[in-house]
């Protein structure tokens, strides 16, 4: 609707700089997800655990494996063939599925706060809930 929420979250989640005042929030554990999720280059292992690396993976592969399974995408693990099959994943997801990808990150990383920028705008409606 224009009012700016978008900039906000921006500011927030320390993706834009500002010309003046401050903005306080944690240093740590904060994350950002945007209307248009990011979607690295790799495996599908790879888009969870962004930005860490696989050495730095902080939980094993069945939780990764529940994790999306609980965010209706353990179909893309039958489809690919596991974890560490990679794929252009920016062009073969939907936007919905992108979205709900990022969730999955999200859901990861554990932050101690989300900033959540219409991040649920290409999911079907009992997605949403």
């Amino acid at each position: 609707s224009g009012v700016g929420k978008s900039s906000l979250l921006r500011i927030l989640g320390g993706l834009w700089p500002f010309d003046s005042g401050a903005v306080a929030r944690p240093r740590d554990g904060v994350m950002f997800l945007p209307q248009r999720a990011y979607i690295v280059s790799g495996s599908l292992r790879d888009q969870l655990i962004y930005p860490d690396s696989r050495e730095a993976q902080r939980v094993g592969d069945a939780e990764l494996c529940a994790t999306l399974a609980e965010l209706s995408l353990g179909h893309l693990l039958l489809r690919t063939g596991g974890l560490d099959a990679e794929e252009a994943w920016s062009d073969s997801l939907s936007a919905g599925e992108q979205q709900r990808l990022a969730f999955a990150r999200l859901l990861y990383r554990r932050p101690r706060f989300a900033f959540l920028d219409e991040a649920t705008s290409a999911l079907d409606a009992p997605l949403q809930h």
